[in-house]
């Protein structure tokens, strides 16, 4: 959410040119002369720490999008470190007993069930626990019953 309400800052609020922020004016390489030397190794350390602190770490946009980037790196590492301890610990829920679709639909194969992919608009659902079966189930009853899904959505090869 921090992030959406961001863009339409850094859109509006970032320059695209050195000049709209008061700095000299940015010269191609090719457009450069060679004989100049570097603004930046002429600058003594005092001068350079005091442009850093002013236009870096004085910038309230920097700080945003530092903490914004901090926030985001919590969650995930939160959700990627403790969620599967989460779910097994307290939820109860058992990791190995999860089946994933391509599984699924080997196993099926192999049984003789055809597989024909159907286009649909209708809204993915997906099997998360066994909790989450029933739901899955009326859902998708409930589609075929509108006509969304065909009435048949598998069929056994004869052979």
């Amino acid at each position: 959410m921090i992030a959406l309400l961001g863009v339409p800052l850094l859109f509006f609020g970032l320059k695209d040119d050195p000049a709209e922020v008061g700095l000299a004016q940015a010269v191609k390489n090719d457009e450069a002369k060679s004989d100049e030397p570097d603004p930046l190794e002429k600058m003594d350390s005092s001068k350079y720490k005091k442009i850093m602190g002013k236009m870096v770490f004085g910038n309230p946009f920097i700080w945003i999008i530092a903490v914004s980037n901090f926030c985001v790196y919590v969650i995930r590492l939160t959700i990627l470190d403790w969620g599967a301890s989460f779910l097994t610990e307290e939820k109860g829920m058992d990791m190995e007993a999860h089946y994933s679709i391509p599984a699924f639909m080997n196993e099926r194969i192999s049984q003789g069930t055809r597989v024909k992919v159907v286009e649909t608009p209708a809204k993915w659902m997906g099997l998360v626990s066994h909790d989450d079966k029933i739901q899955v189930l009326l859902r998708i009853n409930e589609m075929m019953r509108k006509g969304v899904y065909p009435r048949r959505l598998f069929e056994r090869i004869n052979e």
